[in-house]
């Protein structure tokens, strides 16, 4: 409710996703996305992402890549939310 309330919305969100990203080094960078469903996990769609074409740490690039592939898959349909 206090998400809803902060971010005006006019009914509370029922699908939350969020992304963080982990730097293994240089070469090996990757990123998970969880997601809740009326404030509970749903397992079954969380997803492991490895980043590619960058040339070290950079969360800012990494998070651009995630979100740009994510919303993809929804906009071609391989990836449906609930």
């Amino acid at each position: 409710e206090l998400l809803g309330a902060m971010l005006g919305l006019n009914s509370l969100p029922k699908r939350l996703e969020a992304y963080d990203i982990s730097n293994l080094g240089s070469d090996d960078i990757v990123a998970s996305m969880t997601v809740f469903v009326d404030g509970q996990p749903l397992k079954r769609d969380y997803k492991r992402f490895k980043l590619e074409n960058l040339t070290g740490p950079d969360d800012y690039g990494s998070m651009r890549q995630v979100i740009e592939r994510r919303f993809n898959h929804f906009l071609n349909g391989s990836f449906l939310l609930e």
